[in-house]
């Protein structure tokens, strides 16, 4: 320690163990006076928070008494005694009811603490008539639906408040919000208040209540405390309702327990005796609390208790400012003596401190003035100081001038070798082989690479020139090296054949380049020599792809000029690959196309792809005799070293091409006949009317006048006749309809198929009810189809189903799936059912399965719903068992709402 530090030191212990002792006495006396004073103003917080909370039920209380005695509340009771009509009015218990219900709407919109509002009458087992609560998104307010209103006549709160007076409030506990027996998810805290409504006689009719969610009345009390400071409140019971995280609140509701007496056992005679508290308590984990419990009676009914806690060292902390403000001002006075007795301790050592850094200055190489004007002793001695440092500095100088010069030596020397060991290093890893020439061509470094690839060691080669590696009829090429290594010329890429020292012969690719000194001077040349053996291959393997491809392929450069054919080029275009080779690719397009090919391939190379060529129109090639035919082209990118290239696939499909215009004309063929068949069968039918109505009107004449008069077997032959020409005329109607099918149905639209279910169902009203048969369906959807005919497919499954049908009332169901894209529509009936043998039998003409007497018809419903469900693109189909019933099944495109 230096002198200033101890002169220093001695001055400023005097004066602060003064002002310390002073400070202490000070401390404890603020100590004793500030707790209880503190604990008086936690005690006046816990009563404030505890008298907003009683207020929340105070102003409900008005809020609720002034809506019971609304006109609308009024009309409701008047209403509901007379009939719904208010006799007063003449307004409906409806009208009164929505009057009520924006009344409360507007309440509780205004007031967003307040949950809900209800009215509930005595009737119905205390169902609710109007019922408006606070929603969640954007639904702020909303007004329940009468399907949705609940009886509550068995709750507390309705019997409680129903048989109180006019005028009198009835105060719930807080507890959570239920609906339908149930705690409701997010926990909701709700208080009560109810009043009784009474009629004009004094009855009672029912009850108003309100619902207020005390969430955010509990949030503001939590956050009026601040940081460090533990809200609690509680029940008479001390169950939880706010408590800080880590304890349950509102366990009670789930049959558990979680109360203040077991944390604080202090705070238990508070909820016994209802007298309030304000001490420090302790924990039941041993840490202690200062603590102001207050109890408080809600709305005048429910007692809780506030406490408003804060641990004792955050307690402290507050409560003790004062007295660490004391020492503050303590030490605050003491400053100001220890700086006057460092300045004074400083103004006698400043000087030979000043000699004492200098001299640590001059160690370092630094020069520092020191006090050479100062008088006495001190200044003798800074005076020869002074000089020793200026001579020491000259000759530090000249040393340090020197040194320097020979760590530059030594660096240079240091990176030259790191370059030459780097580039050594590199050379001795390369994967390619480098061989190292001096001007004469002889060998004066060989890497491990060169090893590998030729099979000499450094050892056989170094000296000798590259001749023993050259092909006797490769000589003239080592002679151009040799000639390229002393005008100091580079040789690139130079793909040729070099020997191993097995005798085998190497692809490779060889480049040379120039060595010189940093001066310039030339001092041989660099060969890296690569082996291409695989790429050879590798372009073999290509070449024979693409050769024997069974389509011909064609490629050319960015300019359309050919570079490669395979051998099916050759026979699809009748020319030779040397014919082709270095022709444009228009050569193989017809006339007419190549002026305008040459944009069509600068556009492809501006976006360049893979892509089918002609999509939506015919590509044509053409042969070298002339002729064109039809080809399918593909095109490939293919990026090189010597830039883009474009692979095109051609395929001949002139077969195809064969084949497509015979499956059309077929096609048409089949169109044609189709159509020259329905109009013959219409034709036919239609035709035959005439003479049948004739014949059936003379048989039914002579039935008429003749039955009784002629023998027995007359009138049996008169009744075959009357017979077959009713079935006769039964079939030729069902023929017409058959062909109109095909002849006159309307372009498919969008309608609704549950609309023309229930239409078809009204007009086979009275054969339903015969037969006692139900017919069910709901939410059919939106289909494309034609509106009569779609009738008639509905009409003939659901007349089978009530025909076909056991000694039960028949059941006919009908119902729709979604399926790939369209609509598969159901329909089910509990008939006599079928065996699956005769899946394709029954939707054929005139096909019956059960015999005439029994079952009438003409057995051609089913094949007119086939044709139907055709002509709209979809199928039909069945699954039965005999004596279980039957299940359609057809299929028809769907059409999305709003979408026409």
């Amino acid at each position: 320690m230096g002198l200033w530090w101890r002169l220093t030191a001695a001055m400023a212990m005097l004066v602060v163990i003064t002002a310390g002792i002073i400070g202490f006495i000070g401390f404890r006396t603020l100590e004793s006076t500030v707790y209880p004073r503190a604990l008086a103003r936690l005690n006046d917080q816990a009563r404030f928070i505890a008298g907003n909370l009683d207020m929340a039920a105070e102003q409900a209380r008005g809020d609720i008494l002034a809506k019971a005695t609304t006109p609308a509340v009024a009309g409701i009771v008047r209403a509901s005694a007379n009939g719904g009509i208010d006799p007063e009015t003449g307004h409906s218990l409806d009208t009164w009811r929505r009057m009520l219900a924006d009344d409360l709407t507007g309440e509780l919109t205004a007031k967003p603490n307040y949950l809900q509002y209800r009215l509930i009458g005595v009737a119905g087992d205390g169902r609710e008539i109007v019922r408006v609560e606070r929603g969640t998104g954007e639904k702020a307010v909303i007004v329940i639906r009468d399907e949705d209103l609940q009886s509550k006549g068995d709750r507390d709160y309705f019997l409680s408040t129903i048989g109180l007076q006019a005028g009198a409030i009835a105060v719930s506990r807080i507890e959570l919000n239920r609906e339908h027996g149930e705690v409701m998810v997010p926990h909701t805290p709700v208080l009560r208040l109810s009043t009784p409504i009474l009629e004009a006689s004094g009855r009672p009719f029912g009850i108003l209540i309100i619902n207020i969610d005390m969430r955010s009345v509990f949030d503001a009390q939590r956050g009026a405390l601040g940081p460090q400071r533990e809200l609690f409140v509680t029940n008479a019971e001390g169950d939880y309702l706010v408590a800080p995280e880590g304890r349950e609140e509102f366990a009670f509701e789930f049959g558990r327990q979680s109360r203040i007496q077991d944390d604080f056992a202090a705070i238990g005679p508070v909820l016994d005796n209802q007298q309030p508290l304000a001490a420090i308590v302790t924990r039941s984990d041993g840490q202690e609390y200062a603590v102001a419990a207050v109890p408080q009676i809600i709305g005048s009914v429910h007692p809780i208790v506030v406490v408003d806690a804060v641990p004792k060292e955050v307690f402290a902390d507050i409560t003790l400012a004062p007295a660490v403000s004391s020492l503050k001002g303590a030490l605050f006075v003491i400053l100001p003596a220890v700086l006057a007795a460092a300045f004074l301790a400083r103004s006698l050592t400043r000087p030979l401190s000043r000699i004492t850094n200098a001299a640590e200055g001059l160690a370092e190489g630094r020069l520092t003035e020191v006090p050479t004007d100062a008088g006495g002793e001190i200044g003798v001695l800074a005076r020869a100081f002074d000089a020793m440092q200026q001579e020491t500095a000259q000759k530090t100088a000249a040393l340090s001038k020197e040194v320097e010069e020979h760590r530059a030596t030594i660096g240079a020397l240091r990176r030259k070798s790191e370059q030459e060991s780097l580039l050594s290093a590199a050379v001795e890893s390369s994967e390619d082989a480098i061989v190292l020439l001096d001007l004469d061509g002889r060998i004066t470094h060989w890497n491990p690479a060169c090893q590998r690839l030729y099979g000499y060691s450094a050892d056989e080669v170094l000296g000798q020139t590259l001749r023993f590696l050259t092909p006797p009829d490769r000589v003239h090429e080592s002679d151009l090296e040799l000639e390229s290594i002393r005008e100091g010329a580079s040789i690139d890429n130079l793909e040729t054949i070099r020997l191993a020292k097995s005798g085998a012969e190497i692809n490779v690719q060889v480049s040379v380049w120039p060595v010189r000194l940093t001066s310039g001077e030339l001092i041989g040349a660099a060969k890296l020599t690569r082996d291409m053996t695989y790429r050879r291959q590798e372009e073999e393997r290509f070449r024979l792809a693409i050769e024997a491809s069974p389509s011909g392929m064609v490629m050319t450069d960015a300019e359309g000029l050919i570079v490669l054919v395979n051998a099916e080029t050759e026979r699809l275009f009748g020319f030779s690959r040397e014919e082709l080779i270095g022709q444009r690719v228009e050569t193989l397009l017809p006339a007419e196309k190549r002026s305008d090919h040459p944009a069509l391939r600068h556009g492809y190379l501006k976006h360049p792809g893979r892509r089918n060529m002609g999509v939506g129109r015919d590509l044509y090639a053409c042969h070298k005799n002339g002729s064109e035919f039809p080809v399918e082209v593909g095109l490939n990118p293919i990026q090189t070293q010597g830039g883009m290239m474009i692979l095109a696939v051609i395929i001949d499909i002139t077969e195809r091409k064969r084949a497509e215009e015979a499956i059309e004309a077929t096609t048409m063929d089949l169109r044609r006949s189709n159509a020259e068949l329905e109009q013959f069968a219409y034709i036919a039918a239609h035709d035959l009317q005439e003479p049948l109505r004739m014949v059936a009107s003379y048989t039914e004449l002579l039935s008429q006048r003749y039955s009784g008069q002629l023998d027995e077997r007359a009138d049996k032959y008169i009744d075959y006749a009357v017979d077959g020409a009713k079935r006769m005329k039964l079939l030729i109607s069902d023929l017409l309809v058959y062909s109109r099918v095909g002849t006159q149905g309307k372009p498919p639209e969008p309608v609704e198929s549950g609309r023309i279910v229930e239409t078809v169902v009204h007009s086979m009203q009275s054969m339903i009810e015969d037969a006692g048969a139900t017919v069910h369906y709901a939410d059919l959807p939106l289909v494309e189809a034609d509106q009569v005919q779609l009738g008639q497919l509905f009409q003939n499954l659901i007349s089978n189903a009530i025909k076909f049908r056991r000694d039960e009332p028949p059941r006919v169901e009908i119902r729709t799936e979604r399926r790939d894209g369209g609509w598969l529509f159901v329909v089910a009936d509990n008939g006599i059912g079928m065996d699956s043998k005769y899946s394709d039998r029954i939707f054929q003409m005139f096909q019956r399965l059960h015999e005439r007497g029994r079952y009438p018809g003409s057995g051609i419903g089913l094949a007119i719903t086939k044709k139907i469900v055709e002509r709209h693109g979809g199928r039909i189909w069945f699954e039965s068992k005999e004596g279980e019933g039957t299940t359609f099944y057809f299929t028809l495109n769907r059409v999305e709402r709003g979408s026409s």
